[in-house]
């Protein structure tokens, strides 16, 4: 009953794949949370990505979330960037953050290996670079790896602290004129 069904309203949903939208189904049909949950974590790797498609293409936060969750357990060096590309396309933050956490240590190893690389769009690409650049910059200036999310983050907190060391500096000059004005009055 559930593949007619899916059938049927795949016809009529652009690039949504059976599977997923079967999935989608099931999962709707299912009793609250918990068995929604063991679902989504016994789903089948052939079709957790049709299911995370499909519940964007549907605008279903709980199971794209669920999926996304699943789907960044099997994260390895084979399947990070393609899955990067695809978190990219599908607007999927949780998914960009484990892929980029999870190539920014292996991102030279990816760069040497054109098998990894090639298929990376270059906008991929540029944001990895990036984000090594603030990782970076960030051990740099003691911080933890990703203590700030873009450089103008980092060009605010260097102005704060810039501002900061100006006060005290200036504190410092008025304090030292207010001891030397009043040792000059003591000494006549």
């Amino acid at each position: 009953t559930h593949r007619r069904c899916a059938g049927a309203c795949c016809s009529y949903v652009p690039q949504t794949p059976l599977l997923g939208f079967e999935q989608t189904i099931r999962w709707v049909l299912l009793e609250g949370d918990e068995e929604r949950d063991e679902m989504v974590v016994a789903m089948d790797g052939d079709v957790v990505v049709p299911t995370l498609m499909t519940a964007r293409y549907f605008g279903m936060p709980t199971l794209f979330d669920g999926v996304q969750q699943r789907i960044t357990e099997g994260i390895d060096e084979e399947n990070c960037l393609g899955i990067l590309s695809l978190a990219e396309a599908l607007d999927a933050h949780v998914l960009v953050e484990h892929c980029s956490s999870f190539a920014l240590p292996r991102l030279d190893k990816f760069e040497r290996q054109s098998r990894y690389w090639k298929d990376v769009s270059p906008e991929i690409r540029q944001t990895l670079r990036n984000l090594k650049i603030r990782r970076e910059t960030s051990r740099r200036y003691g911080l933890n790896d990703d203590a700030f999310v873009d450089l103008r983050e980092l060009v605010a907190m260097l102005r704060e602290q810039l501002r900061d060391q100006t006060e005290r500096y200036e504190e410092s000059l008025e304090l030292s004129r207010q001891v030397s004005d009043t040792n000059i009055y003591q000494r006549w």
